[in-house]
């Protein structure tokens, strides 16, 4: 596969039409052809849309490629962490499991950045793959065949995302019982995971484990090889937070919070040195430099630790980003707004020391969001020579770095849009609920995801006695319309079950995986050829199974909502931790409040933004109510109002579990609000 940078030479129409008409398709090796002809036909469809040629192909190549269905909608929280693959083709994302559903586990999907879609999806990793606020939980193998992650809060294991086998192909939990996911790299060759926790009494906090498949570790195993030496030796040393493993044969890592940076000798697991770092502080891509900034930004040597002459004392430095070419020695310093040195925001580019170029346009923030660290405002074209900064407005803006820098567009991201990452097929955006992909070269939008549930709707998690549960999650996804969630079936053959007023909005959904999930042709393409059936008519559905239990829109029965609220005498709490203030300020003396789990909820009529006032909350007082909350829409409350004042609500909450609490909300905060439903069993 193509390296990061590396073109693929396009075939015009005519060497496309050349290419079909004289090659044998059931002779010829596609893992060869296909990276150029579906480079072409993008390219063909970008210039004259889709054509006979995007239908040939789809024919004569489909037929002979065992394609499968795959949809993008694999993940049932937001996402936790994000790493770009080092070919700069695809994206993983991981998400933690679903709220109050961990037992539903969490997933890991491989997008592809040249279609814009899911290839690859794992499902029901064991509580969820890596902590929003924790970063690197995610990373891959440098050939690009491996994905190492974080799980299960602190066991770290690799996964296959291009076989189909899903995983932890090996796990090690070794942490002795942390409370968060440690820090972690793989070796050079993928042979070893090397894992910052602390093992041996008074030993330095590092251990490897080998990668071999089947491998599994627990805390004591006698197999780890822990670093050698004695932490009393080294003042205050923590874990690092970020680490790397060179090919010369260092494991090297940072923890910023604790002004710490470290290396390892990989051969005797022995300290190579041990000094303070001043952040913003990163390593370079190979860990040749680490550059931080004691009083402006200087370059360090990464093997030894020690100053070096390249010193551009720039201060008011933010975020530290290297280019992903380490043979340019190229870094950035962002200055965001309000730093401590009140230094005009933008960034300044250094090559080998050396100021050469500098963005005079103003970062959105100081650094990467605390919620999503893996992600950065400002980020670097593949080959390093151009680079892309989110600004104020919604918009990311495009630089060239020749000459000094100059401004080449803006592209306006959509909101919500907190990091970018630039591959090799165009530019991503990234926001703990969305992400979207960029043409460059023609400023044009070509995918976005939203995974947020509209106003009203938790995310869909059907129950276990509900028909859609007798099916894979990689053959069923939702959609959201007209306030309710529609099902779709994708089966691996080409055929498609969905409503019929849906069946337009299926290639933003779906796309033919090839190559075991390493390269993507678009469901458009084939739609008009026999290779796709859509079927919309229950009556022809061929499952008995989902024959007898689909239920088109429109053909929703009422459901009795008794079942799911019941009527709660205040007073008869009033001991209860979390009711007694609340029984003392509210004059109710009767709620309704659900006996059930959020998820089974939802708001036929929510209320956003102007709508929100006292005036239209006095209507729910001492009723069930579902809302979210601006910083984090995608998780769903569901409460008993007691009381309104003129800026904001007094709630209570009864879990079907047994936990119960109660607050206060100002109405500022609140993305939307509205009276819980109960949906019904299924």
């Amino acid at each position: 596969m193509p390296s990061v940078g590396d073109d693929i030479a396009q075939l015009d129409r005519n060497d496309l039409e050349e290419r079909l008409e004289s090659t044998d398709w059931s002779s010829t090796d596609l893992s060869e052809a296909l990276p150029q002809i579906v480079s072409s036909l993008h390219a063909l469809e970008r210039d004259e849309g889709i054509n006979d040629l995007h239908r040939a192909f789809s024919e004569a190549i489909l037929s002979q490629s065992r394609p499968r269905l795959v949809h993008s909608r694999a993940h049932r929280n937001r996402f936790s962490c994000v790493a770009l693959s080092p070919c700069g083709r695809y994206v993983a994302t991981g998400s933690e499991a679903p709220t109050d559903h961990y037992d539903e586990g969490g997933e890991i999907s491989v997008w592809e950045i040249q279609s814009g879609r899911v290839l690859s999806a794992i499902y029901y990793i064991d509580f969820g793959v890596g902590w929003s606020d924790v970063e690197g939980c995610l990373q891959w193998s440098r050939d690009g065949q491996l994905l190492a992650a974080a799980f299960a809060t602190n066991v770290v294991g690799t996964f296959a995302p291009f076989d189909g086998r899903g995983g932890p192909l090996m796990s090690a939990g070794i942490t002795n019982g942390w409370g968060s996911p440690p820090a972690f790299t793989l070796s050079p060759d993928a042979s070893k995971l090397c894992i910052a926790c602390w093992g041996e009494e008074n030993g330095l906090p590092g251990g490897i484990v080998s990668t071999d498949e089947g491998e599994l570790y627990y805390d004591g195993d006698d197999r780890i090889e822990w670093f050698n030496g004695d932490s009393s030796e080294y003042e205050g040393i923590e874990p690092w937070k970020r680490l790397r493993w060179s090919d010369d044969g260092r494991i090297y890592g940072l923890n910023e919070g604790h002004g710490q940076a470290w290396s390892v000798d990989d051969d005797t697991l022995d300290m190579s040195y041990f000094t303070k770092a001043h952040k913003p502080a990163a390593y370079s891509p190979d860990g040749r430099w680490l550059a931080q900034n004691p009083a402006g930004l200087a370059i360090y040597d990464g093997a030894t630790g020690m100053a070096t002459t390249k010193i551009p004392m720039i201060v008011g430095g933010t975020e530290m980003v290297w280019s992903p070419i380490a043979e340019q020695q190229r870094v950035a310093l962002v200055v965001g707004p309000g730093n401590q040195f009140n230094s005009d925001p933008g960034v300044h580019i250094f090559d080998d020391g050396e100021l050469v170029a500098t963005v005079h346009d103003e970062p959105i923030r100081q650094n990467s969001p605390w919620d999503f660290p893996d992600v950065s405002q400002f980020t670097f074209s593949p080959d390093g020579n151009r680079c892309a900064l989110i600004t104020a407005e919604d918009n990311a803006a495009v630089w060239t770095l020749e000459d000094g820098g100059a401004h080449i567009k803006n592209l306006a991201i959509s909101p919500g849009v907190q990091g970018l990452l630039w591959g090799r097929d165009g530019l991503v955006g990234l926001g703990p609920n969305l992400i979207e992909f960029w043409d460059v070269q023609r400023g044009e939008r070509f995918a976005h995801h939203d995974l947020t549930p509209p106003a009203g709707l938790t995310d869909p998690i059907p129950a276990t006695d509900a028909w859609q549960s007798e099916f894979p999650r990689d053959l069923i996804f939702p959609i959201a319309n007209s306030g309710s969630w529609r099902w779709v079936v994708a089966l691996p053959n080409g055929r498609i079950i969905v409503d019929a007023d849906l069946a337009d909005s299926l290639d933003s959904k779906l796309i033919f995986s090839l190559q075991g999930g390493r390269l993507g042709w678009p469901l458009r393409w084939a739609q008009e050829t026999d290779l796709v059936s859509v079927i919309t008519d229950p009556e022809e559905i061929e499952d008995p199974l989902i024959r007898e239990n689909w239920r088109p829109a429109g053909q929703l029965e009422e459901v009795d909502q008794s079942e799911a609220f019941e009527t709660m005498i205040l007073a008869e709490y009033k001991d209860d931790f979390a009711l007694g203030r609340i029984v003392e300020e509210t004059d109710l003396e009767r709620v309704s409040a659900p006996t059930r789990s959020s998820d089974q909820y939802f708001c036929a009529e929510p209320l956003t933004e102007e709508e929100i006032t006292a005036e239209a909350l006095q209507e729910f007082l001492g009723k069930t109510v579902l809302y979210t909350e601006s910083w984090r829409p995608r998780f769903i409350n569901l409460a008993v109002i007691t009381a309104v004042s003129d800026s904001g609500f007094s709630y209570f909450y009864r879990s079907p579990s047994g936990s119960s609490g109660s607050g206060t909300l100002p109405f500022d905060n609140l993305e939307w609000i509205g009276l819980a439903r109960w949906t019904g069993k299924a």
